[in-house]
Parts: structure tokens; C-alpha cells; sequence
């Protein structure tokens, strides 16, 4: 019978025999697995001896033949809304854009949240903003000011003003004797001749 084992060839001599070994084994003969995991090749992980190999159970971050290669993590673009990912051992962390955040940046923040619009002005969230929809009269980014046309009144005379649907503008209504945009000017009454029997009209001042 063949006195060498797992596959080795007999050679036959003078003084005895030798065994041709497969990779793998050795010994006089091939009795003895060859232990691949003897010289640690595996950087980051655990060492399980083959016949003629060995195979690496990497520590979780790394990867590669002998768990010498960083897994990059960032490979799978995971930063969401252009957040700018920095790889680590085992991990990552993301850098979010403004307006966003999240392990991800998933979450856009909500700028609406310390509610800024003023005077029961709708607030419309935006990425790193926000808009005011303002109720009548009010105004600005916040809804923080007035419109007001009529203060201080700008009807002369005693004109009576008003505001124009928008509060952009605003209607004199005159008195007596007043005409113009802002009743300042003076109505010739006397144009109707209004005095009878030759009497003679003067004009005054809101009258005549």
C-alpha cells in the first residue's frame, strides 16, 4: 500500500522512500495539513485553515482577501440632498447641506417651526427658508407692518380717505367745494353762476 497519504506520490530509494506532497500537506508522509493561518494573514479579521489555503472572517468595516481594505461606506452614496459623506472604520457621517438634517439628511428642518409670520400670517416652509403669506393689512417678510395709506391722512380740506381694496392705495371723498386726488383743489363755484339778479360772484376758499 501506498505509505504516503492524501494524494502524495511514492518515491522510491535506496535507503527508503520519500513522499512528493501535495500543496497542502507535509511531513515524511503528508500526514500533516500545511497551516496557512500560522503567519496571521489576516489584518482585521479571523483566520479558518484550508487544505492548501485559508480563508478571513474580517471584522465588520473591513473587506478584501486578508481584511487589509477599509470598506468604504460611502460608496453607496448614502448622504441624501447633495450632504457630503466622510467614510470611517466601520461607518460613516454625513455633512448636511443647509436646511437639512438626519443621519442621512433626510429631514428638511421645518423653518416654520418657531413660528415667524406675525399677525396670523401663514407660514410656507421652504429648504432653508420660509415664506409669509400675510393677511390684509399687514405686510413684510415677518407680516410685521402695517399698510396703512390713510395715516397720516392724506385728504385735505376735511376729505374723508379711504383705503383701496389692496391698503396700496387710497379714495379722498372731498367736502364741499373741494375737488383733486387729494382735495386740494378749490371748485370756481362761480363758473355756474350761481348768484341771480346781476349779483355778482366771488370766489372763496371751499365756497363762494
Amino acid at each position: 500500500s501506498n505509505p504516503c497519504k492524501n494524494g502524495g506520490t511514492c518515491v522510491d530509494g535506496e535507503d527508503g522512500f520519500s513522499c512528493l506532497c501535495p500543496e497542502g500537506f507535509h511531513d515524511p508522509h503528508c500526514y500533516s495539513e500545511v497551516d496557512e493561518c500560522s503567519s496571521s494573514p489576516c489584518v482585521h479579521g479571523t483566520c479558518h485553515d484550508d487544505i492548501n489555503g485559508y480563508q478571513c472572517k474580517c471584522e465588520p468595516g473591513w473587506t478584501g482577501t486578508n481584511c487589509d481594505v477599509n470598506h468604504n461606506e460611502c460608496e453607496s452614496n448614502p448622504c441624501q440632498h447633495y450632504g457630503t459623506c466622510t467614510d470611517y472604520v466601520n461607518g460613516y457621517r454625513c455633512k448636511c447641506k443647509e436646511g437639512f438634517q438626519g443621519t442621512y439628511c433626510q429631514i428638511n428642518i421645518n423653518d416654520c417651526a418657531s413660528s415667524p409670520c406675525l399677525n396670523q400670517g401663514t407660514c410656507i416652509d421652504g429648504i432653508a427658508s420660509y415664506t409669509c403669506l400675510c393677511d390684509l393689512p399687514y405686510t413684510g417678510r415677518n407680516c410685521e407692518n402695517v399698510l396703512a395709506p390713510c395715516f397720516p391722512n392724506p385728504c385735505k380740506n376735511n376729505g374723508v380717505c379711504d383705503h383701496t381694496p389692496d391698503y396700496e392705495g387710497f379714495i379722498c371723498s372731498c367736502a364741499p367745494g373741494w375737488q383733486g386726488q387729494k382735495c386740494h383743489i378749490d371748485i370756481n363755484e362761480c363758473d355756474q353762476n350761481p348768484c341771480r339778479n346781476r349779483g355778482t360772484c366771488t370766489n372763496t376758499l371751499g365756497s363762494y
